[in-house]
């Protein structure tokens, strides 16, 4: 049994499966919301080997009996971390304790801090710890940027002007809230952009119909929350914009870890309006230095930067923004006080 925060990441989960245990007698099968219930109550009936699904949709399939865990083997977490973050945890918990005591328990996490390291010990037994990438982990294929607005009209301006950007083959555009995202998605469509919008409140053939959009290059960009977007692998994206800033650092690390997959480069720009700097902040202190300010020619901000906002030096370690051409020298400059030596 797999359990995911999302069902793009389930699906995505369940595909490998698929692929892995296409030559073998293994079964596979996924369950999660926004789903008909007869043919999932089918599989159930007829039993597969490997089940791949979200909480809320397998709880309802455990309560209704249809669901029985009583021969588990094996119990995978997938991005536990998100399930918690998603108020999953007393799902989760009781899905595992459907599953008999003895059993292998796999926890998946970017983190294990906090309520995150409380959980994974009530779920495993002196586990073996393999820490195969850190949640702070720079990302040294992307190359990161701010750009300072005014307020969200100058900020809207701003991306408009990035995405004509010839370099840009795809984007991933991040906001904060549900509504945002069909509202930016109608703003870059009306300019003329290839656009889709992926949230939660979206049926899920709609949400798999645009991703699949995305993953075979049908459409330039896409305009997402953080929830919907987690755990999506797309290869072709070449930009990360952070319209809006996310909660946390580690979400920031997760966001941009979306662009400069499998040794490609990326581009991840955050756009930066008053409100945010102490975000934005909290962001480069968990790096460890500032990231690169940029402006477009006239389209410089013009209310005066908060302490700090500015900041401009020496950064110690490898060279990180000395590439030529693209987002850079096309159709922005660094700064006022930047340079390719700062």
């Amino acid at each position: 049994l797999c359990l995911g925060p999302t069902r793009e990441l389930a699906a995505q989960v369940s595909n490998q499966v698929e692929e892995l245990g296409h030559y073998t007698r293994l079964t596979g099968g996924l369950i999660v919301g926004g789903e008909p219930y007869p043919p999932q109550l089918d599989m159930l009936q007829n039993g597969v080997d490997f089940l791949v699904g979200t909480p809320g949709r397998l709880i309802d399939h455990l309560r209704s009996g249809k669901l029985k865990l009583d021969e588990v083997e094996i119990l995978v977490l997938d991005e536990a971390d998100r399930m918690l973050d998603m108020g999953f945890i007393d799902d989760v918990m009781r899905l595992a304790n459907a599953c008999p005591p003895v059993r292998q328990t796999l926890f998946f996490s970017a983190t294990l801090d906090g309520p995150v390291d409380h959980v994974a010990r009530r779920l495993v037994t002196d586990a073996e710890r393999i820490e195969v990438d850190t949640a702070d982990s720079r990302h040294l294929d992307i190359e990161e940027f701010i750009y300072r607005a005014d307020n969200e009209g100058h900020k809207q301006s701003i991306l408009l002007h990035l995405v004509t950007d010839p370099d840009m083959k795809q984007g991933l555009v991040f906001v904060a809230r549900k509504a945002s995202a069909d509202e930016l998605a109608s703003v870059l469509r009306l300019a003329g952009h290839d656009v889709v919008a992926l949230h939660g409140d979206m049926p899920q053939v709609k949400r798999t119909r645009v991703v699949e959009r995305l993953r075979e290059g049908g459409v330039r960009l896409m305009v997402a929350t953080d929830v919907a977007a987690r755990g999506l692998d797309i290869l072709g994206v070449t930009h990360v914009f952070n319209y809006d800033l996310p909660r946390t650092p580690r979400e920031y690390v997760h966001r941009i870890g979306r662009t400069g997959r499998a040794g490609a480069k990326g581009t991840a720009v955050s756009l930066v309006t008053p409100p945010d700097w102490i975000k934005m902040s909290d962001i480069e202190l968990f790096h460890g230095e500032p990231l690169m300010r940029m402006v477009i020619p006239e389209m410089e901000p013009t209310r005066p930067a908060p302490p700090g906002a500015a900041r401009v030096g020496k950064r110690g370690g490898r060279r990180r923004y000395g590439r030529r051409g693209g987002l850079r020298s096309r159709i922005s400059k660094p700064a006022e006080g930047e340079s390719d030596e700062s």
